[in-house]
This record gives C-alpha cells, structure tokens and sequence, in this order.
C-alpha cells in the first residue's frame, strides 16, 4: 500500500506542476505557513471530526482551499 501524501506535500506537489516547475523552484511553504503544523491539524482533525476541516491561504501566486478530507483547491490570487 502506498502511504498518503502528506497535505503539505500535495499542497507543494500541486502547485508546482500547475505552474510547470520543480517543486524546489517555487516558495517555500514555509514562508506562509508551518507545514508540520498545517498536517498535524489537517491529519488529527480529519480523524476526530465528522466535518471537515478546511484551511485557506495565499500561496506562490494562488488562493488555496484545503481540507481534512484531502480535498485541495488552486484559484489564481487576483
């Protein structure tokens, strides 16, 4: 079995070929948030909740929705 990506790691992975790029060439998430952190609540939450939870935050150019269910969201920041 292959084990789930992490949230933070689809996040990056996700950005990265939409804009057609190495995930080593855009920011790093970081910068915007603490990506230990965002999978803790993300991972943890999903498991205690029956709703889930969902982040939004700017990232490297787009707004991103992202939730426990694994659930992600790339809108272009205007």
């Amino acid at each position: 079995m292959v084990p789930r990506r992490s949230p933070s790691s689809a996040l990056v992975e996700s950005v990265a070929s939409v804009r057609g790029r190495e995930v080593e060439s855009i920011q790093p998430l970081y910068e915007v948030v603490d990506p230990e952190a965002l999978d803790e609540l993300l991972i943890e939450s999903g498991a205690r909740v029956t709703e889930p939870v969902e982040i939004a935050l700017n990232y490297d150019g787009f707004i991103v929705n992202i939730d426990s269910s694994g659930r992600l969201e790339l809108h272009p920041a205007e």
